[in-house]
């Protein structure tokens, strides 16, 4: 059987990063106590998903209650709940001796029983077949994309992670990368919780300018999220400083970006993209009343927590983000050009802007949502993108637009207006008509769904 989470459990669910002790999982398989240690454990995939630890020889998964892990309908999405069997797969783990010293060593496998299939990192199992399952590996039901659980081997640590980090958090995979550090999926130890980890590597003589910048940038993220808690704000759960590396832990948004959703359809529907606006328009007045600009704007920096139509979005990524008091003004050049308002290139570095330049971001991403495309080009009429943003000259061709309300339009000039203050506010945003009319619609999906 399983032995589901208790925050009143006494036995300890972590080890020392010292690799495979093989003394240490005998040990836990001759015990005779009730609380056998854990050996394994299967996080979830998908929000609702049940955490469990394996402690048995042979774990049975399915729909059946009598199954070790019960999948329960509540806990699955609909394509999943489907293609679920009662039994449908198992997890054994097996010994044997070792051929090249005194003792044993063990092996996991996943054994398909199902009628639609098992995938183990997208690959089928095959009814009544068995393959290995290794530390990390991904478990799909029915189709690859169905994905339920990460499995983890206990008895296998990553000896260079910092003590403090690894004895709290399980580094599942990789979700991203840059210059200096990466963005990971990782799994809380006591709650079995996912969360996306930020690092930065802090110790290297390569690019030690733009390293320090890149450092810089996390640590303004941290003092930002430690102060602010909104939900359509990404939010900080937890942050650690390590001799070589700083860590950021984040909320786990499963529905990718913004950007992926575009261009997965081509372009969003109005209703979706009004949905999703709304929220990122709720998030940024937040910000603003707070005395926070966001200054990087744009759909890669808006998360969705599924990948369902009607879903939670969050504004996330505030490395480039200021503090601002009252009256305060903007001088540095930052952001995305695709997204950055006109007076922040017409500085130059330059010239006082100020928050407003938020809102013509979220112009422009309102833009490529309702249309597919962009508002600016590399060429244009014998215009370069620069002037073309300076000018804030852009078009609605009627062949895209012409499947748009008016007053969405509307509203796309209004917050893409190039004078910063007779340009819509974020507050007047939601005093438009083509928010007005489901204002409250929105509001009630917001409250009562999260």
């Amino acid at each position: 059987m399983t032995q589901p989470y208790s925050e009143e459990a006494t036995q300890p669910l972590t080890q020392p990063a010292d690799g495979i002790d093989m003394e240490r999982a005998m040990l836990a398989v001759e015990s005779d106590e009730d609380d056998f240690r854990c050996w394994g454990r299967l996080y979830p995939a998908q929000e609702n998903v049940r955490f469990h630890e394996l402690v048995k020889e042979e774990i049975s998964v399915g729909k059946l209650k009598t199954c070790d892990v019960c999948l329960h309908p509540d806990e699955l999405p609909p394509p999943i709940r489907v293609v679920v069997s009662r039994h449908h797969f198992s997890i054994i783990r097996t010994y044997r001796p070792d051929r090249f010293g005194g003792g044993s060593t063990y092996e996991i496998q996943l054994k398909d029983l199902s009628m639609n299939g098992t995938f183990v990192d997208g690959n089928l199992v095959g009814k009544d077949s068995t393959t290995r399952l290794r530390d990390n590996c991904l478990i799909s039901l029915g189709k690859p994309q169905n994905e339920v659980y990460y499995f983890k081997d206990m008895l296998v640590e990553n000896e260079r992670l910092p003590f403090k980090l690894s004895r709290k958090y399980h580094i599942c995979k990789r979700l991203g990368t840059g210059a200096f550090g990466e963005v990971s999926l990782v799994f809380n130890k006591e709650t079995g919780k996912a969360y996306a980890m930020k690092s930065i590597l802090k110790g290297s003589k390569v690019n030690q300018r733009r390293l320090n910048s890149e450092v810089e940038k996390l640590e303004n993220e941290i003092r930002i999220l430690r102060r602010i808690k909104h939900p359509n704000v990404i939010q900080l759960i937890d942050d650690l400083d390590c001799d070589t590396q700083k860590y950021l832990f984040l909320e786990m948004m499963r529905g990718k970006d913004l950007y992926h959703r575009i261009t997965e359809n081509k372009r969003l529907t109005e209703p979706q993209t009004k949905l999703y606006f709304f929220q990122i328009a709720s998030g940024l007045r937040y910000l603003h009343d707070n005395g926070i600009i966001h200054r990087d704007l744009k759909p890669e920096n808006v998360l969705l927590a599924t990948d369902e139509v009607d879903t939670l979005v969050k504004i996330t990524d505030f490395g480039l983000s200021k503090v601002l008091h009252p009256e305060t003004y903007l001088r540095s050049l930052c952001g995305t050009k695709m997204y950055v308002a006109p007076e922040v290139l017409e500085s130059g570095g330059s010239n006082k802007y100020t928050a407003q330049v938020d809102v013509w971001s979220l112009g422009v991403i309102l833009y490529v949502c309702l249309s597919g495309t962009t508002p600016f080009g590399p060429e244009r009429k014998g215009k370069t993108m620069d002037e073309q943003i300076r000018q804030a000259i852009y078009y609605f061709p009627s062949d895209t637009w012409e499947c748009v309300s008016v007053s969405a339009v509307h509203l796309v000039r209004r917050m893409m207006t190039l004078d910063a203050d007779v340009r819509i506010s974020v507050s007047g945003i939601f005093d438009h008509p083509w928010l007005k009319v489901n204002k409250n619609f929105f509001t009630l999906f917001w409250c009562f769904r999260y």
